[in-house]
């Protein structure tokens, strides 16, 4: 199992330091835009005010390009395939336990390496900021981990059951792409309904108005996606690679 997983993360190690320089360049940054709004040019800025309103993503963008960076993707399944590694590992004495645990241990393991980085990060951009780390920025972020981990493990659930990347990239496309239409379409609805809303009034606020409540249960919610992607993504992946030796 060790080797399994060593396997997976010396194969994805390229795009892990891509991932990471230029997650890191991000974050340099827009913590840099943070402190020229303190006591740089941006602090007598007309755009300040707007700016200091969305004042999140300068604690969330860097850790959400860090744990998307390196949570990478399913492409090593397909790989596996192609390069006839699927085929030999089956003559071996790897279940398909093992292989479906590696994959899913590897993924996890490299994204709570980014959740890790994402924590550094807020702690020296309130140190260097002056803003107070809360209990909430924490949970913030751990809601963006447990949620990019639910992510990641449904990607690999069917990569293994559908065995083609056109279809499973199809698939998210198609659902996270149906649901930003309809958030879309929601906020321009009810933005031109807002007639008291200010010139500089955008999107950003719009979506810290509108479902700003929503954050409070944002990670009970994505600890259960996390905990459903774990198990389905286990069992089904197990059955079909068993269905397809048999």
């Amino acid at each position: 199992m060790k080797g399994l997983i060593y396997k997976e993360i010396v194969l994805t190690k390229k795009p892990l330091i891509m991932g990471l320089i230029y997650s890191l360049m991000a974050a340099v940054m827009l913590l840099l835009v943070r402190i020229s709004m303190i006591c740089g040019n941006l602090a007598n800025s007309e755009s300040l005010p707007s700016l200091q309103r969305n004042d999140y993503i300068f604690h969330y963008i860097p850790c959400i390009i860090f744990i998307c960076a390196l949570a990478g993707n399913s492409g090593d399944i397909y790989s596996d395939d192609k390069t006839g590694w699927s085929k030999f590992i089956s003559t071996t004495t790897v279940t398909p336990q093992q292989t479906v645990l590696s994959k899913m241990i590897s993924k996890t393991l490299i994204i709570s390496a980014a959740y890790i980085l994402s924590l550094i990060y807020i702690v020296i951009f309130c140190l260097s900021s002056g803003d107070r780390l809360t209990a909430d920025m924490i949970g913030n972020i751990t809601s963006i981990f447990f949620s990019a981990i639910a992510v990641t493990l449904f990607n690999v659930m069917f990569a293994f059951i559908l065995k083609k990347k056109q279809i499973v990239d199809f698939i998210f496309s198609a659902v996270f792409g149906g649901f930003g239409m309809a958030l879309t379409v929601s906020m321009l609805t009810k933005l031109d309904s807002m007639e008291n809303a200010g010139d500089d009034f955008g999107p950003l606020d719009f979506f810290r108005t509108e479902y700003g409540g929503i954050g409070k249960y944002f990670l009970i919610i994505a600890l259960l996606l996390a905990v459903i992607s774990a198990v389905s993504c286990y069992f089904l992946s197990v059955k079909f690679i068993i269905g397809r030796e048999e």
